[in-house]
């Protein structure tokens, strides 16, 4: 049976998850991302696919439930965005023609550091392995200045790798997954430094100092070009936030 959808969690030293856990779903001519945890279903990001309604072709959206937001939010709980009420779309980096990277999801470094990972832990039930659904559990380590990330790729009639076979060392592929109009979504999870390919800096908050209180953060927005999302899991302090 084909999947349809696809979990990844950041276990870093294969110890209990860290941040969110993310989803990637293809229903009809769709696929959908999205973070399950405390902030499940605040957001998605959503590639559309040629159908009867929009025949000309695909559409990639990205798009916030603000009243959610405003309720997490009242609870305590804070989300940073850059995306407007009425949702944002996004173009995707064209990367071959037919082929385009639409996001990537980074989990900062300080989320693994044993002072911040009882305030960073995911909260929910661990989604279950079916049929249909695949998942993956990243194990790694990072040292100092490094991140673990996944790249998105949304592609026309055939599933496209990022890197070619050389996405196949250390399993780094996830997918594919296949819509209904043909289209492909493939994952591929790297260990890449973040002085090489630095997280946004809108996108990026303190790490919390001594005697701060530590919370999880989620930061989304643009690269610079304006192509593609970024998803930025990591840690800060309330009285950052608060401040």
């Amino acid at each position: 049976m084909a999947k349809e959808e696809i979990v990844v969690a950041f276990a870093p030293h294969g110890r209990h998850p860290v941040g969110n856990i993310w989803r990637f779903t293809a229903q009809g001519t769709d696929f959908y991302l999205k973070a399950v945890g405390r902030r499940n279903s605040l957001f998605h990001l959503s590639a559309h696919g040629p159908n009867q309604q929009h025949p000309s072709g695909h559409r990639f959206h990205l798009k916030v439930d603000q009243a959610a937001v405003t309720r997490r939010e009242r609870s305590g709980d804070f989300l940073v965005h850059s995306v407007p009420d009425a949702g944002h779309p996004v173009t995707g980096e064209e990367l071959a023609p037919g082929v385009f990277r639409v996001a990537r999801i980074r989990w900062q470094r300080e989320l693994q550091d044993e002072s911040f990972t009882e305030y960073a832990a995911y909260r929910g039930a661990l989604p279950k392995i079916t049929d249909t659904r695949a998942g993956r559990v990243l194990q790694r380590s990072l040292d100092v200045g490094e991140a673990a990330d996944l790249d998105v790729v949304i592609s026309y009639d055939k599933e496209h790798w990022l890197e070619g076979e050389k996405s196949l060392e250390d399993n780094a592929r996830l997918g594919p997954l296949r819509s209904d109009a043909g289209m492909y979504l493939t994952v591929v999870s790297y260990h890449r430094s973040g002085v090489e390919e630095p997280t946004p800096l809108e996108l990026t908050v303190p790490s919390p100092r001594l005697g701060e209180t530590p919370i999880p953060m989620l930061c989304i927005g643009p690269d610079d070009a304006g192509t593609m999302y970024w998803f930025v899991e990591q840690v800060t302090s309330r009285e950052f936030l608060e401040g």
